[in-house]
């Protein structure tokens, strides 16, 4: 995973206030099995988050923070 990738992804953690500390638990394990969570919008318009199965990638919808859903979202990412 590139250095610029993970800067990116802990300033717009950084940025959301109060994390879920299961958010960042869940994402944690999550990358440590290979799958890469990007917190941008997702390919797919109108979704919280995305996964797509054959490169291991998981978008999550940066509103989600704001809804308070982002632990249910990472959890429940669909294709």
């Amino acid at each position: 995973m590139s250095k610029t990738f993970i800067l990116n992804s802990l300033l717009l953690l950084s940025q959301i206030s109060n994390p879920e500390i299961k958010f960042l638990d869940l994402k944690n394990k999550l990358e440590k099995k290979g799958f890469q969570v990007i917190i941008a919008l997702p390919p797919k318009r109108g979704a919280y988050g995305l996964l797509r199965e054959a490169d291991k990638k998981i978008w999550i919808n940066p509103i989600v923070f704001e809804l308070g859903i982002g632990t249910q979202t990472l959890g429940n990412s669909k294709k």
